[in-house]
């Protein structure tokens, strides 16, 4: 066989390693912040064309949105990747699943966890310059908001990489 046989071959068998109970889940999550942010867009933007943002109690209003989007969005992950490993179990045959979880889960986790905490942290002081430049409020908690659900976005995501790199 040739090289370029070899590296077919490699990257066949990857495509078809089966996903482990992590990277299932980290694909809901993906999926299910993805959700969750689209709803939120929209009420932002809602408040943005009804005059909400500018009035004097927009960002309490705001503040009452988000007290409702962060457990609803778990409610949502957690009620998914019920669903989604159920799904699973039925299309793949698979009885017994195995939550075990080994040092390259451990690593993925720590390095997904390194990769939220750099975006979150950035967005965080892009808001605090934002204020110091003259930004409303409003349009600095969606700066923090946006930054905790990019964070969260990404480290995801790059754990996804990680699993299917490291398959």
């Amino acid at each position: 066989m040739s090289y370029i046989e070899l590296d077919n071959l490699n990257s066949m068998d990857r495509s078809l390693t089966p996903m482990s109970h992590e990277e299932r889940n980290t694909i809901v999550g993906v999926i299910s912040n993805l959700l969750v942010n689209s709803y939120f867009i929209w009420r932002v933007h809602m408040m943005f064309v009804d005059g909400t943002s500018v009035a004097p109690d927009g960002v309490m209003i705001w503040a009452r949105e988000v007290i409702w989007v962060i457990p609803g969005g778990i409610i949502l992950t957690i009620v998914m990747v019920i669903l989604a490993n159920i799904l699973w179990a039925i299309f793949t045959g698979e009885t017994k699943p195995s939550f075990l979880v080994d040092e390259r889960d451990r690593g993925i986790q720590i390095n997904g966890m390194a990769t939220t905490m750099v975006v979150t942290v950035l967005g965080f002081l892009a808001s605090i310059a934002a204020l110091a430049y003259g930004i409303s409020n409003f349009i600095a908690f969606n700066i923090v908001f946006f930054s905790l659900a990019l964070g969260s976005l990404s480290g995801d995501l790059s754990k996804l990489w990680l699993y299917r790199r490291s398959c």
